[in-house]
């Protein structure tokens, strides 16, 4: 079983490498903004029941959304675009 485990690991380790060559070739502010959509886009489906599991910042009881740029009152720091977590183990959802 080792021997089929080790080969489904080489025959699947690279299947990303197409989505981030393209990536990789999209300015970094435009990398932001699809971040920023599609984080948005996935706290709206769990929201509303499609996906299940989310431990993203939008839920979470820490985050507070400012005017200017988000904050995360756990870390006591403010949250661009790129430090928005998608999986982060500190969080605790927020009531309601």
């Amino acid at each position: 079983k080792k021997t089929e485990g080790k080969e489904m690991v080489s025959t699947t380790a690279d299947f990303a490498d197409p989505i981030k060559n393209q990536l990789a070739k999209i300015p970094v502010e435009e990398q932001e903004a699809l971040f920023n959509s599609i984080s948005n886009l996935i706290y709206k489906l769990n929201r509303t029941g499609i996906l299940t599991v989310q431990r993203m910042c939008y839920g979470c009881k820490f985050y507070e959304p400012k005017e200017t740029t988000d904050y995360c009152n756990l870390l006591e720091k403010d949250l661009h675009t790129a430090d928005i977590r998608l999986d982060c183990p500190e969080f605790e959802e927020k009531a309601g």
